[in-house]
């Protein structure tokens, strides 16, 4: 996961690079089913500072090559004729004040996108349900999905933040999570 910081109208930038270091993982274990180096792979959770105060915790979890939440399917994308990874992704606010996601953009590690490159607010209003979080609170969507003509790919998934602070300086800053992919 990267995180990049920025206060509006200052001079200051700062970035911050967290990550997560897994040696070559085969995605499945043949006697148990996925091996434990590739469940850490698609399973995490990683919380976001701010100038040494919690802001954010985002938490990966692996669904399955099926939808998390089938009746809130929408996509176009026909996952039982295509192989496709799911994800359950969660946005938990840990800060005193709104964060309002702005946009998200797409690439995948190999190769190109066909189709949407981002996601405006408009977008993840739709998808999500809403682009703000509350203080305290947190949501969650598990129809998040790779695929990929690659049998292993990754796409990374940059979200936009900006959040308002008492001093009405808005910060902005950006998280990018991998969603890992496997024929």
């Amino acid at each position: 996961m990267i995180i990049k910081t920025c206060r509006a109208g200052a001079a200051r930038a700062t970035l911050l690079v967290l990550a997560l270091v897994l040696g070559p993982a085969s995605a499945c274990d043949a006697q148990s089913g996925p091996s434990q180096a590739a469940l850490s792979e698609r399973n995490f959770s990683r919380v976001v500072d701010l100038d040494g105060q919690p802001t954010l915790r985002v938490s990966c979890e692996y669904v399955g090559k099926t939808p998390g939440d089938p009746a809130d399917y929408i996509s176009g994308h026909d996952y039982r004729r295509v192989d496709t990874d799911f994800y359950r992704l969660t946005l938990e606010n840990l800060s005193a004040n709104p964060l309002i996601i702005e946009r998200v953009d797409y690439r995948l590690e190999t190769g190109s996108i066909t189709g949407e490159q981002a996601a405006d607010a408009t977008s993840l209003r739709r998808t999500w349900g809403t682009n703000v979080i509350a203080p305290g609170a947190r949501i969650s969507r598990g129809n998040n999905m790779v695929w990929s003509k690659a049998s292993r790919n990754r796409l990374w998934k940059t979200y936009q933040f900006r959040i308002d602070d008492e001093d009405k300086s808005n910060r902005t800053f950006a998280v990018a999570v991998s969603l890992v992919y496997r024929r």
